[in-house]
């Protein structure tokens, strides 16, 4: 792409303004103002330098282009892998399960929303400070390598023990992940 510099100052004449034609040369809208007097008559003496035409060649911008590039797949792709795994992972709340539906120890039950059941405590320790700080990658971390897993909502379970810090340990009855154990907080078990 050709850009039109004025000869006299150097400017870049812009797409929208009007280039003019001053003793062979383009020049801009201001300096040919300047050039000419009210008359029309060509003023030589306000001449800031010899005139020559000059047309530059805007330079193609392929290297940060191509950095573009690559940094907007990265910041796509962590938002689709952050929005993956908020969609499946849900944040642990803090509300006490009602008496009515408490499930004791070796009673059957059901776990309510899509919740992710770790493999371990210290599995569901990982996760929770994941979630605390927002790091979607932790939680894909534990995801990928099987500490934690996804259970649909109303996946039947055996209440296996308890915990004093809000967990209860389930095996999972039903669904892909049958005869697995795992840890869920209290919250999430339901009669």
């Amino acid at each position: 792409m050709k850009v039109e510099t004025c000869s006299n100052c150097e400017r870049v004449i812009g797409k929208l303004e009007q280039a003019h034609v001053f003793h062979g040369n383009v020049v801009c809208q201001n300096c040919y103002q300047k050039l000419t007097d009210t008359e029309g008559k060509q003023v030589q003496a306000e001449v800031k330098k010899p005139i020559e035409v000059k047309a530059k060649t805007v330079p193609p911008q392929t290297k940060s282009k191509k950095q573009t590039s690559a940094f907007t797949w990265v910041v796509f792709w962590s938002i689709i892998l952050g929005g993956v795994v908020l969609l499946y992972v849900k944040p642990v709340t803090t509300q006490k399960t009602p008496q009515q539906q408490y499930v004791g120890i070796g009673e059957r039950g059901y776990l309510s929303k899509d919740t992710a059941v770790a493999t371990s405590k210290a599995a569901y320790n990982a996760w929770l400070t994941a979630r605390i700080t927002n790091d979607n990658y932790g939680v894909g971390e534990l995801l990928f390598s099987g500490q934690l897993f996804l259970v649909d909502d109303e996946t039947p379970v055996l209440h296996l023990t308890g915990s004093s810090i809000g967990l209860r340990e389930v095996r999972i009855l039903g669904g892909k992940h049958i005869g697995k154990s795992g840890w869920v907080a209290v919250e999430h078990l339901k009669k």
